[in-house]
């Protein structure tokens, strides 16, 4: 049981490395994220490792991200949700790991409207490279 729990994220990354595949650090970034997606417990340094990819290949889709600060305030409330919970869990003995989940619900949503984002964006920016290739061939031909 635990080994198909574990590669079932094999199923969604697949998919990604055949559309992405002229792009290697875009496809190590969507990796990363999904297999960050099904942690239980994800922690910053996996989002932070994650996000240097997506920098990287940020050419790909600067044009299309769209509701960047948005996002940003998000990862802001879900990281100070998850402090500020674990120290009433742990710390204060007043919450319980129930206060800590929601900290972590919120940034795990953060992290897969980061990743719907940039995946729909990157596939936005390939698709007007393509046309404007296409154009470009055409332009060819007819002179």
């Amino acid at each position: 049981f635990t080994i198909v729990l574990n590669l079932q994220p094999l199923v969604f990354v697949f998919p990604f490395l055949w559309r992405f595949r002229e792009y290697t650090f875009f496809c190590y970034y969507l990796v990363i994220y999904v297999f960050e997606l099904f942690r239980v417990y994800p922690c910053l340094s996996d989002t932070i490792f994650g996000i240097t990819f997506l920098f990287i290949s940020a050419f790909i889709q600067y044009k299309h991200f769209k509701h960047a600060l948005v996002l940003l305030i998000v990862y802001c409330i879900g990281l100070q949700l998850m402090f500020f919970m674990w120290y009433m869990w742990i710390a204060a003995g007043t919450g319980n790991a129930n206060f800590y989940y929601a900290g972590n619900l919120l940034y795990i949503s953060a992290n897969l409207y980061t990743l719907c984002t940039s995946i729909s964006s990157a596939r936005r920016q390939l698709d007007d490279y393509k046309k404007a290739q296409v154009e470009e061939v055409k332009e060819e031909k007819e002179n």
